[in-house]
């Protein structure tokens, strides 16, 4: 097995090759989230990308595919995980404000009653705005681990895709 094909371009990864480098790759996102939090491990994330492009440009090296396709997986990936960080940080703030206003979050019939009134959203957004820094690391912390997780579930699932390519022609085999 050849890990230098989940961080070095230019390397071809077999089939074996890139689920051991999606492997290091996702406990090492794990891992950076984790030691260093939602707020300060935003900018790694860019170095986390850039290795995920790499191994799956190496994957379609080895199976002699155009590596622009490694923007198909990047995309899914990075939409999965916003949609998924902006759910979940919707959910949050709305449970802090039904908090705030002194509405148990698992009261249905207070919620409806709370949602049906035709000032709700305009005093959402007046809570939102008037708590932005102290809700601020509560929506990060919300939206980190199920945005990392529908990240790594998109590319996992992409992965049996890029897996399954058949290995490519070598250039002595093209002659």
């Amino acid at each position: 097995m050849n890990l230098k094909a989940a961080f070095l371009p230019g390397t071809p990864a077999d089939p074996d090759d890139y689920w051991l480098g999606l492997g290091v790759i996702a406990l090492v996102d794990a891992v950076r989230l984790s030691v260093m939090g939602p707020g300060n491990s935003a900018a790694l994330w860019f170095v986390v990308l850039f290795f995920v492009a790499a191994l799956h440009m190496n994957r379609l090296r080895d199976a002699a595919r155009p590596r622009t396709l490694a923007l198909v997986v990047l995309a899914a990936g990075v939409i999965a995980k916003g949609f998924t960080a902006v759910m979940a940080m919707s959910i949050a703030a709305s449970f802090a404000y039904l908090r705030a206003r002194g509405i148990d979050p698992s009261d249905a019939e207070a919620f409806q009653a709370m949602a049906a009134d035709p000032g709700f959203q305009a005093d959402l957004d007046r809570f939102l705005r008037e708590n932005a820094e102290q809700l601020q690391p509560l929506l990060l912390e919300a939206g980190a681990w199920p945005s990392l997780v529908a990240f790594w579930a998109v590319i996992g699932l992409l992965g049996f895709w890029y897996a399954r390519m058949g290995r490519g022609r070598s250039a002595n085999d093209r002659r």
